[in-house]
């Protein structure tokens, strides 16, 4: 369990994705490529253009063994609070051979690229 769930503190999202790009940072032999998805709509002068798919999860990578990866990203509080949308473009990562997961923090991203690391192993 991590320490921030643990103290159940409340901690903004965008926190919780910096923590994690940071942990990518020093995990480059797990996750040589990855970035932070942006998505939404910006206003531009009279209309809005949209930025992404919907759906689409807050970090996208790159796994050593080629796999593709998708970290949806929550506070702890909100870890259930996935979108239909979020939940399918999981799924369709998780089903066309990627690894797509929610994390709260880097607890989860760090436990669930040693669980794969392990299993490659096997």
């Amino acid at each position: 369990m991590g320490v921030l769930k643990y103290m159940n503190l409340k901690i903004k999202e965008s926190e919780v994705q910096r923590q994690i790009l940071i942990y990518l940072e020093y995990s480059k032999d797990l996750v040589p490529i990855f970035w932070r998805q942006n998505a939404g709509a910006i206003k531009t002068e009279n209309r809005y253009v949209k930025l992404g798919k919907a759906g689409v999860s807050d970090i996208i990578g790159i796994l050593w063994d080629g796999r593709f990866l998708a970290i949806e990203v929550k506070t702890p509080q909100r870890r259930k609070n996935v979108s239909p949308a979020q939940e399918e473009f999981l799924n369709g990562v998780n089903k066309a051979g990627g690894v797509g997961f929610v994390a709260t923090d880097i607890n989860d991203v760090k436990d669930k690229l040693n669980e794969l690391k392990k299993r490659s192993l096997k």
